[in-house]
């Protein structure tokens, strides 16, 4: 009986993961693999990969409403709107187009109220990994 009292009070104290996605999120940085060897590759060092990989986030969002859609603008692309849900362990992020297309995945690393990280597939079986930060 203590131990599903103790179980209640503890998950009582987790943030709704849903709660904690719902606002707008800057992109702060994001690498992949390829990038980062092209920028070795050239002896690019970490001060001057910081200051290139400032200015392409400059403006990128995503931006996430309770009513399962979502805004984004990526790297200057144009601000798109979408359909979101989040899977029921908090690990997966599912999105679309509409709702008559299939979802795409996106894994989650972390989400909490300081930090989101996605994790997209990329070509060759490796991965973009996106890292925002909440506007407010």
């Amino acid at each position: 009986m203590g131990l599903i009292i103790l179980l209640g009070v503890l998950s009582a104290f987790q943030p709704d993961k849903t709660k904690v996605l719902t606002r707008k999120w800057l992109l702060a940085e994001f690498v992949t693999p390829r990038l980062e060897r092209n920028f070795q590759q050239r002896g690019i060092t970490s001060d001057r990969r910081n200051l290139v990989m400032q200015k392409l986030v400059k403006g990128s969002y995503v931006h996430f409403w309770a009513d399962g859609t979502y805004e984004t603008s990526i790297l200057g692309s144009e601000p798109e709107r979408l359909l979101w849900k989040l899977s029921e362990n908090d690990s997966t992020l599912f999105v679309q187009k509409n709702a008559q297309i299939a979802p795409k995945t996106i894994d989650i690393e972390e989400l909490t109220r300081q930090k989101l990280i996605m994790i997209i597939p990329d070509q060759d079986g490796e991965f973009t990994r996106m890292i925002f930060v909440p506007e407010d």
